[in-house]
């Protein structure tokens, strides 16, 4: 299965594409922290998923880590890793991985008006602008 059937699949079981509902749903649990300069991580403890969130984030930012670490507790279920990178400058695989589901859950079922709503400031039109570009 590729990402997009995956996140269409999560997105037809809870019927919408909100990440938190998504985590309840799947029983991950979602905490916040001031993390410093950590955005977000994904982890299992004891067979236990968790994703801590900055909680310095604004609230694009934060729809836009949770999804992202959503995709890792999906699509790399044993990784543990810490986002640290920006959005348009991942490099690992996981990351890109990460990211197009991340695009997919969060843009994947925007209409044209809806998209104006993503437009919040330069730096946050700049990563939406990016994770649109994953859709194409």
């Amino acid at each position: 299965m590729n990402i997009k059937e995956i996140v269409d699949e999560i997105v037809d079981t809870c019927r919408t594409n909100d990440p938190i509902t998504i985590a309840r749903k799947y029983n991950i649990n979602v905490f916040y922290r001031d993390l410093g300069n950590i955005k977000g991580f994904f982890k299992t403890i004891n067979n236990i998923k968790f994703i801590a969130i900055n909680d310095n984030l604004s609230e694009f930012m934060e729809k836009m880590v949770l999804s992202h670490e959503l995709g890792h507790a999906f699509l790399h279920d044993d990784d543990a890793i810490e986002f640290k990178e920006n959005f348009i400058n991942a490099s690992s695989l996981l990351e890109k991985e990460a990211n197009i589901f991340a695009a997919y859950l969060l843009f994947g079922y925007l209409n044209e008006e809806e998209d104006e709503y993503f437009m919040v400031d330069e730096e946050e039109e700049k990563i939406y602008r990016y994770l649109k570009g994953l859709l194409k």
